[in-house]
């Protein structure tokens, strides 16, 4: 056997043996026929050597049909027709190139081919060598990788999620929890404020009783009596009133009953029942409407308590000498309202509210420190909010703290204003000869 017999032998020995799949081709471009084969590509392939001598390397390697966006041919003839033209080494980035399996059907396959062109001695290409490594299992494992990365990651943010969502959670439940203690705290103390405030008028009306059974009591004394026990029966009255009223509204009982009425008859209606009050104290009362009769579009029952409890409230918390003013305005729609707006306020002089008490001054059973020894029950001004807001309205308390007086606003929409002369004619009719209010 002469040497180059066998450095051939040797050679397809070699090429045969090698672990790495080898193909070799013809350079007659664009065919490429496959003139060689190892037996780790027929392996890799799932082919025979006798199906593949003589064959286009694309007609023995189709594209895969159900893929449309097979690319496989495409790129690896330019890589072949880049070795042919440069006389040398094409290396390709992964390419996904599908082998048909003996049943037909086509395996999902990843390669990173090398295709390198065979030189006669007169450096002219006679074939070329492909060398393709399987990649499949990298690019999968790669692929999963980065799925239970995508999968970790939403995890993770779930559990982040859940775990924000049990904060927050906990966090309403704490502040349900603090709620409901504040709320059972109050109740308590309302329990024993009520004891208090029915308990003081009944004491003088038991001794006003037991005075008026003496047989030496003078009419005048009698009169006197009489008068003490009245004042004090109001009194309950009001009290037991305030918590039928609150429990109404509470539960929903309580409906509007809208009626046009003048706003004149509504402010000197609450006015009237104070006016023995400002008297007894010396408290200075002061009004200011519009000079232009209005009709609103209101329940004249709950429009007159409303302002009837800022008004008791003004006066129970100012002292002798202390002055009460109320103002109303109507004020046309801007950005934020929707039709007219009226707007009573009532501000005094007395204790004022802190700056504790004052972001919860309308809450239900809320109590100030006052300089009377008749605190109230706290239901007030909470039931003033409460009607004020049936009438699509709101209120605010304002002070600059304790000692420097308060003053409590509240708006409601009127609707659109009456006419001139039909607002004017009632107001004519009703209006008493002599001003009513201050």
């Amino acid at each position: 056997m002469s040497s180059d017999e066998l450095a051939s032998t040797s050679y397809r020995i070699l090429f045969e043996a090698t672990r790495s799949p080898y193909l070799v081709l013809a350079a007659d471009a664009p065919r490429f026929t496959i003139t060689g084969v190892n037996a780790a590509y027929l392996r890799a392939t799932m082919t025979e050597r006798e199906s593949l001598i003589g064959r286009g390397v694309f007609e023995a390697f189709p594209n895969n049909p159900d893929d449309l966006e097979a690319s496989g041919i495409g790129d690896l003839r330019r890589s072949l027709e880049r070795a042919l033209a440069e006389r040398g080494t094409d290396a390709m980035a992964m390419l996904r190139y599908d082998i048909r399996r003996p049943d037909g059907s086509f395996e999902k396959r990843y390669w990173n081919p090398t295709n390198t062109a065979m030189l006669n001695a007169a450096s002219e290409p006679i074939g070329i060598l492909h060398h393709a490594v399987d990649v499949t299992e990298y690019v999968l494992l790669r692929t999963r990788g980065a799925e239970l990365d995508r999968q970790s990651q939403r995890l993770e943010a779930e559990v982040v999620a859940r775990v924000q969502r049990l904060k927050e959670a906990n966090e309403r439940l704490r502040a349900s929890e603090e709620r409901q203690r504040d709320a059972l705290k109050r109740k308590d103390e309302f329990l024993i404020m009520l004891a208090h405030e029915l308990r003081n008028p009944l004491a003088p009306i038991c001794s006003g009783l037991e005075l008026m059974r003496r047989q030496d009591n003078t009419p005048a004394a009698a009169m006197k009596i009489r008068d003490m026990m009245e004042r004090q029966t109001k009194h309950m009255v009001r009290l037991v009133d305030d918590l039928l009223d609150a429990s109404r509204v509470t539960s929903g009982k309580i409906r509007l009953q809208r009626v046009p009425t003048l706003l004149e008859l509504l402010v000197e209606s609450a006015v009237d029942a104070h006016r023995e009050t400002f008297l007894i104290k010396r408290i200075a009362f002061a009004a200011e409407l519009p000079s232009t009769p209005y009709l609103i579009d209101v329940d004249p029952t709950r429009f007159v308590q409303v302002v009837s409890n800022l008004l008791h409230n003004a006066a129970k918390f100012t002292g002798p000498g202390g002055s009460v003013r109320l103002v109303a305005l109507v004020a046309d729609s801007d950005a934020s309202t929707v039709g007219p707006q009226l707007s009573i306020s009532v501000s005094d002089t007395g204790i004022g509210i802190g700056s504790d008490l004052l972001p919860r001054v309308f809450d239900m059973f809320a109590q100030g420190q006052s300089e009377s020894s008749h605190a109230g029950l706290g239901i007030g001004l909470a039931l003033a909010r409460q009607l004020v807001e049936m009438h699509g309205g709101g209120i605010e308390a304002r002070s600059e703290g304790a000692g420097r007086g308060t003053e409590l606003v509240f708006h409601v929409p009127v609707g659109a204003p009456s006419a001139q002369a039909e607002a004017t004619e009632m107001f004519d009719a009703t209006r008493p000869q002599t001003p009513a209010v201050a």
